[in-house]
């Protein structure tokens, strides 16, 4: 006890190991959960720059684009460049359905996923709304920031799930 401040200062917890089995991520734009194995050449990829900026780097891979793929909102979402709020041209049509990881390979739900989307979609109003850059940056730009929107948004999802719940036990 007598050299806790001493200990507390440089005492890190160890990191999780995440470089064993498959890991999960969600497809998008339908949000489904997939396994993807450790090796897989995902994590090879550049992390999407957005997602660096707000302090969770996610990797997104095309599965299939082209003429006859769909647009994927959520996937161009995540492909804008922070400094300007902008997807490149070849992820603003036709993305077509995109594989979604943890550049660290954790785990990622579809509810974490969700609300980061959500978040991106709050950052790019500011962009619409013509708000400086700078104010973005000190306004989004920070993981603890992006943390306490994660945690409003499920305690949000979790809140309408119960009240769903309730509302069906008196019709």
């Amino acid at each position: 006890k007598e050299n806790w401040p001493d200990h507390k200062s440089g005492c890190k917890a160890p990191a999780k190991d995440f470089s064993s089995g498959p890991t999960k991520g969600v497809l998008l734009p339908a949000y489904e959960t997939v396994k993807v194995q450790q090796g897989d050449g995902i994590f090879n990829m550049a992390p999407a720059p957005i997602t660096q900026r707000i302090g969770l780097p996610l990797i997104i891979r095309r599965k299939d684009h082209g003429v006859h793929a769909s647009d994927n909102l959520h996937a161009t979402w995540l492909m804008i460049d922070p400094a300007n709020g902008l997807a490149p041209p070849s992820w603003q049509q036709t993305v077509g359905d995109c594989l979604v990881v943890r550049a660290d390979k954790a785990p990622l739900d579809t509810e974490t996923l969700a609300a980061v989307t959500d978040y991106v979609s709050d950052i790019l109003d500011a962009f619409s709304d013509r708000v400086d850059q700078s104010i973005i940056a000190q306004r989004f730009y920070h993981r603890e920031k992006l943390d306490r929107s994660i945690r409003e948004h499920l305690q949000i999802q979790q809140d309408y799930k119960a009240f769903q719940e309730n509302s069906q036990m008196f019709s």
